[in-house]
């Protein structure tokens, strides 16, 4: 192996006691075990580590004796850590191995698949195919996800300035409710819009958003009633004196 993680918290937990000699002992002959993938020999580990003195030879023999276990048959000194992450790394090579006699990796035609539990079902349905025309400014405007939604924020702005209520103030749930019962249409907002406008309405209209809202196939009825029957207001004669539109 030319490569092994190394877990910090573990290892500070396992080796505040160490001296910097030792922590230097310990880590070579953890790139040796890893390097070698086998135990290290007890005939050659001087020579490996270079050690030269009854220090170093003293830091080396307290490192083996708190984290290896020497085999008397053998004279080796394992370390059952190691020995799982080497077996863990010729498992997945032996997987790896396999999949390369099947072909390697899926190729861009098949079905990818994240291997996450929540995407699986959902990602496996998608197919990557060659056919990627590139983006240009002219295709067709992007639709909005959710017309109905947005539909329905236009009524409500529009129900809104019939009542000077500012697009910041929040509708209680008594209005959002009657709201989302209805099916509002052009046709209806106009005539609800001229039937309620200050100047040109009716003074009879709803006293609050919530009550329009109740009753609004009937004020839709009353509406259309009222803008057939509303007069026209005549213009003014060009030559007309002004004083005579102010009589009192």
């Amino acid at each position: 192996m030319h490569y092994y993680q190394k877990n910090i918290a573990d290892y500070r937990k396992d080796t505040c006691h160490l001296t910097l000699l030792e922590h230097g002992i310990y880590n070579m002959l953890m790139d040796s075990y890893y390097l070698n993938e086998e135990p290290i020999k007890t005939q050659t580990v001087n020579r490996r580590l270079s050690i030269n003195s009854e220090e170093e030879e003293e830091a080396l023999l307290g490192v083996l004796n708190d984290f290896f276990v020497l085999d008397n048959e053998t004279d080796l000194w394992s370390h059952s850590r190691i020995d799982v992450e080497i077996n863990k790394y010729h498992l997945k090579a032996e997987v790896n191995k396999k999949n390369g006699k099947l072909g390697g990796r899926p190729k861009k035609t098949q079905s990818v698949i994240s291997g996450l539990p929540e995407e699986s079902e959902g990602k496996a349905k998608i197919t990557l195919t060659s056919n990627h025309k590139p983006i240009t400014n002219n295709q067709e405007p992007i639709k909005s996800l959710c017309p109905q939604t947005d539909g329905k924020m236009i009524w409500k702005t529009r129900i809104n300035k019939l009542y000077k209520r500012r697009e910041s103030t929040q509708w209680n749930d008594k209005e959002t409710r009657a709201f989302n019962k209805l099916t509002i249409t052009e046709e209806d907002m106009e005539l609800i819009e001229a039937f309620c406008d200050p100047v040109k309405g009716s003074k009879y209209r709803r006293k609050d958003i919530f009550t329009l809202l109740n009753n609004w196939n009937g004020e839709v009825d009353r509406a259309r009633d009222y803008s057939s029957t509303a007069t026209v207001p005549t213009a003014t004669p060009q030559h007309a004196n002004p004083a005579d539109n102010y009589k009192y």
